[in-house]
């Protein structure tokens, strides 16, 4: 029996339900995603930040030690520990008697101050850096190293000798960050922002008094300030942090007021959700809520670097630095002024490349893809299951397995198609010596891979076609070929073409198999504009001008794309 003062557990589940009601209403489930964004952003953009400054605070330290030949006093650890020798080779006099004082040099090497010879088991490191070219390294335990050659001067019977002064920095762990501190800090963010939402986020209601009207009259502005405001926080730690880092090193960490920011970003777009849905249904408002990871992932995965794609595209890297060109590598690469147009380095010539590797190989793909959708929808074929499977394996094997594999086949000594040839009589062929020979290498190792996606969507559209049809079509006296002219190929059109159009766009952007088949031979001929793009970037180290190039690349896709959907809509006009 329930006690007279109890509330039931019907009343009890109401409250609840109410609570959660309103928790979602007044976007409460925003504020908490908000927060864990604000807190990632925050954290995982300042560790990256700080890894880039540590690296770059390394190679001061060393430039540093070896400038002033003595080490100063720094954080080790962050920086890691420092060990500084003067090493030369081991002189001896082959003539004692000569007023030369020849001196011939041994393989062993001694520390100039102490004369310990470096022939000890923890001296190889040392030994081996002695004969390195470069002035400045890191080795594969992550140490850093540093050289320079000075001379001594010459003694009263002595020539001057020349040794090297070497640094070792110890590899170190990536920068510690005060996780505690930023988990509070989010803690006092999340409260704000709450207090925020719970004290403005009352939509209008003819039953609200005066002051609930007056709050709900504020809102649209307050929401919108206090939520972004809620992540001082986490910007004023990230802030201190990059101080303290600074002036520890001398050395100022990159773009250190844009990382310290990066926490208002979610907790703006809180704001500004909010501010659209303040006063009235909180419909969308729940929706939002659950799109904010998708919206933030894609911003960063993609506009980010986008962005940074579009801004080096107008830049000249060389040595690590950075210059502005403008609109000169755009001109020089549509002028195509350095290289005749039937250079494989021509941008027109690539271009014309592209092209004809596109339209074979959605040709090839529609063609084949038709042609087994047919054979594998007609009526009383047996083992139908079976050949699907088979059919869709080259799909389903990564591309460049496959493209490892048809590169092996086409191998003129070993391959297993010469062999073929031979056994036919036909002299083995150089596939990868002629451009004809290696774009068809190409093309018939995209078309294995590509026909499946084909006649999957062509197959799919095939059952989807009423029977009716064609029985009415067989008794009116139509053929098969009209049949399949009149009824099949019409209304395969509204799903086949975004099939042909995604297919084109997958194609052109095909890196993997000219890149691991043909590799551009011969002499970079069957290059198409990606491969290309990867190139000047990774080749020529000429990252502008490849930024430039896929900026190029995409107003081409872009312009396609345009182009194709006017055609799909006018498709799905006719048939629907």
């Amino acid at each position: 029996m329930t006690k007279p003062n109890q509330p039931s557990l019907a009343h009890q589940k109401n409250i609840v339900g109410q609570w959660i009601s309103a928790f979602k209403s007044r976007g409460y489930l925003g504020v908490i995603f908000a927060v864990i964004c604000a807190c990632l952003l925050s954290g995982l953009g300042l560790l990256q930040s700080l890894k880039i400054h540590q690296r770059q605070a390394r190679k001061a330290l060393i430039q540093e030690t070896l400038t002033a030949q003595i080490i100063p006093d720094y954080d080790q650890e962050y920086l890691g520990h420092l060990k500084l020798r003067e090493v030369s080779f081991v002189p001896q006099q082959t003539d004692a008697s000569s007023d030369q004082h020849e001196y011939a040099a041994l393989s062993s090497l001694q520390e100039t101050k102490s004369g310990l010879k470096l022939d000890q088991p923890e001296d190889k490191a040392w030994f081996d850096a002695y004969w390195k070219d470069k002035s400045e390294w890191f080795d594969a335990q992550g140490h850093l190293w540093g050289k320079r050659t000075l001379t001594l001067k010459a003694q009263q019977t002595g020539l001057p000798t020349d040794f090297q002064l070497l640094a070792k920095l110890s590899a170190t762990q990536p920068p510690r960050l005060p996780w505690l501190w930023f988990v509070l800090c989010g803690l006092v963010t999340f409260m704000i922002a709450m207090w925020a939402c719970f004290y403005f986020g009352s939509t209008h209601d003819s039953t609200q008094d005066s002051t609930q009207q007056k709050k709900a009259k504020h809102s649209s502005w307050s929401l919108p300030l206090l939520t972004t405001i809620s992540a001082s926080p986490l910007v004023i730690l990230s802030c201190l942090e990059i101080m303290s880092r600074e002036q520890d090193t001398g050395i100022k960490v990159a773009e250190g007021p844009l990382v310290a920011s990066l926490a208002l970003i979610p907790m703006l777009i809180l704001g500004l959700s909010q501010y659209k849905t303040a006063g009235k249904s909180s419909s969308y408002r729940v929706a939002y809520t659950y799109m904010m990871p998708t919206l933030l992932s894609v911003g960063i995965l993609v506009f980010v670097p986008f962005s940074l794609g579009v801004g080096l595209s107008f830049m000249r890297h060389h040595q690590g630095e950075f210059t502005w060109v403008g609109l000169s590598h755009f001109i020089d690469i549509l002028s195509a002024s350095d290289y005749p147009l039937t250079h494989p380095l021509n941008f027109y010539f690539t271009l014309a490349v592209t092209l004809f590797w596109t339209a074979s190989n959605v040709v090839l793909h529609t063609s084949i893809g038709l042609s087994l959708a047919l054979l594998l929808n007609r009526k009383g074929l047996k083992l139908k299951g079976i050949y699907r499977a088979l059919l869709i394996i080259p799909w389903a094997i990564p591309n460049y397995i496959t493209a490892l594999i048809w590169k092996g086949m086409f191998n003129q000594q070993y391959g297993l198609i010469n062999k073929f040839l031979a056994i036919l009589g036909i002299e083995p062929v150089s596939w990868m010596g002629s451009f004809w020979g290696a774009m068809a290498a190409n093309i018939s190792t995209n078309t294995w891979l590509g026909f499946p996606f084909m006649m999957v969507v062509t197959l799919g559209a095939l059952q989807s076609i009423p029977q009716d049809l064609y029985e009415a079509a067989h008794l009116a006296g139509a053929s098969k070929w009209q049949s399949f002219k009149s009824i099949t190929l019409p209304l395969l059109k509204p799903a086949l073409l975004p099939a042909v159009i995604l297919g084109s766009v997958w194609t052109f952007n095909m890196f993997n198999i000219i890149y691991l088949v043909s590799g551009g031979q011969p002499g970079g001929a069957s290059d198409i504009l990606i491969t290309e793009a990867y190139r000047w970037a990774f080749e020529q180290d000429r990252y502008g001008y490849a930024a430039a190039y896929s900026l190029i690349i995409f107003f081409i896709l872009l312009g396609y794309a345009r182009l194709t959907q006017r055609m799909t809509q006018a498709a799905e006009e006719v048939y629907s």
